[in-house]
């Protein structure tokens, strides 16, 4: 395309007899009107002529103007055609060379062919030999973490069948300081059994103990074997052992006896005095325990070795 500039016809002499026909033409028509001859007439229409002509003076200009761009865009898609033209003779001549490579490039497709299928029975081949392999690996990766599920579950039950004979060796030492009748001892032990117990609450064990006088309950309290089962309106007589709820399930019940005490023993029963009741925090623990839906079943290995309705050798007989 051609870079020189483009002629532009200039409107200025258009635009100034335009403007001067037409102030002649309303001139004479400011003298003539109204007309009152023929002759008057006749150049009152001369005016109008006079100011169509100058009308069409003005839009001369750009009347040649549109008609030069209409030029301009008709020889520039000219140009386009041509040039597409002569691409596509372009395009055939390259159409007639890869014509004349086709037969090379199909036999070169052939043997591409040929060896695409042996690369995929290859890769068959190697694709069942990973499967397997990762089976393999797998099931003994299955084997190992059921292995490790087990000691982690038998340590966890190991560790919580020591923390119920540490906390019942508690229980029993607090007996022995309120047999005992000091109160500085009492307190001690008290504080000691309370900081224990929310030391363990973090992980999830939470002792919990009913409070003498309470109906008896099934749900989170049993009863030494030697006694019936109770009805649920008996009160609570003696505290035997406290309960263990781990992560909101029940392992054991608390032991308790709800029989009244022979009077040979009743002196030497021991029941947990007022100022020693357990924290709130426990006793909410309690009654969350008491709302469980299903009763879970506790573990026979938590529950503590007690035989004897006798509250004193209840506590005295733990191991130590």
């Amino acid at each position: 395309m051609s870079n020189a500039p483009t002629p532009k016809l200039p409107y200025w002499p258009f635009l100034i007899l335009n403007v001067f026909l037409a102030g002649l033409a309303m001139w004479l028509l400011s003298k003539i009107l109204p007309p009152r001859d023929q002759s008057q007439v006749f150049l009152a229409l001369g005016c109008l002529a006079t100011g169509a002509l100058a009308a069409w003076i003005g839009c001369q200009p750009f009347l040649r103007n549109f008609a030069a761009q209409v030029r301009g865009c008709e020889n520039q898609q000219l140009k386009v055609a041509v040039d597409r033209i002569q691409q596509l003779e372009t395009l055939g001549l390259q159409i007639n060379e890869a014509t004349s490579r086709w037969q090379t490039a199909q036999d070169s497709a052939a043997k591409t062919v040929l060896t695409a299928s042996q690369m995929c029975d290859r890769m068959t081949t190697e694709t069942r030999t990973f499967e397997e392999f990762m089976g393999n690996a797998q099931r003994t990766e299955i084997e190992h973490q059921k292995l490790e599920v087990d000691k982690l579950k038998r340590g966890e039950r190991e560790w919580l069948q020591a923390a119920a004979t540490i906390f019942d060796h508690l229980f029993a030492l607090h007996g022995a300081a309120v047999q005992s009748g000091q109160s500085s001892v009492i307190t001690q032990i008290s504080q000691f059994q309370n900081a224990c117990r929310e030391s363990v609450r973090r992980v999830g064990l939470n002792p919990f103990i009913p409070a003498v006088g309470e109906p008896f309950d099934p749900h989170s309290q049993q009863t030494v074997q030697s006694e019936a089962a109770p009805t649920d309106e008996v009160p609570i007589k003696t505290i035997l052992a406290c309960g263990f709820t781990y992560q909101g399930q029940l392992i054991r019940h608390a032991l308790v006896s709800c029989t009244e005490p022979s009077p040979a023993t009743t002196e030497q029963t021991v029941e947990t005095p007022s100022e020693i009741t357990p924290e709130p925090e426990i006793e909410a623990e309690t009654s969350f325990e008491s709302d469980v839906g299903a009763d879970p079943t506790p573990d026979a290995s938590l529950q503590p070795n007690i035989t004897s309705t006798d509250s004193k050798t209840a506590q005295t007989d733990l191991p130590f």
